[in-house]
């Protein structure tokens, strides 16, 4: 039950401690943890009195490969920011497995823009030069491609769609 958890979590704070003249753990605590390890948390409410507790999950446990399994699967979102929208990130749209697509409607000559990956400025694609031909290779997803855009060459209320 929840009760054999309090020990566990009890020693974890225990060891994060620091004291004045001793040497930090190497290891915080029993239920010290990696990337992609998973734990079963558990909130306890009584009354007034709030309880949080964790148990990490051996490595073969069901719920820990459903856990695997669930990053395995997770879909990446794709977004586009480009001179059209003010660099406004714009979902595109899935289309078959693996194509994201938008619309940009040119509201001035010319259009510059970059995709997006998770809404994360770190994870843009983008080309290898500034204003790029769609058919310039492309990099990323990095946090490398500030003034790397791809160029449209068209003129003002030309519509495009981005594949």
């Amino acid at each position: 039950g929840d009760e054999s958890l309090l020990p566990k979590m009890a020693t974890a704070i225990k060891m994060t401690e620091e004291k004045p003249g001793e040497a930090k753990p190497k290891c915080p605590a029993a239920d010290y943890g990696m990337p992609g390890d998973s734990y079963r948390v558990s909130l306890r409410v009584t009354g007034r009195w709030r309880n949080v507790t964790w148990e990490k999950l051996p490595a073969g446990h069901p719920q820990a490969r459903l856990s695997d399994q669930l990053t395995r699967e997770r879909v990446s979102q794709f977004y586009i920011a480009g001179s059209w929208n003010d660099w406004n990130l714009s979902e595109m749209v899935p289309g078959e497995p693996g194509i994201y697509a938008a619309t940009a409607v040119l509201w001035r000559d010319g259009g510059e823009f970059q995709i997006l990956r998770n809404r994360d400025w770190s994870q843009v694609i983008h080309p290898k030069t500034p204003k790029a031909a769609m058919t310039q290779p492309l990099a990323g997803p990095d946090d490398q491609g500030h003034g790397m855009n791809w160029f449209l060459n068209g003129q003002a209320g030309d519509v495009f769609r981005i594949e």
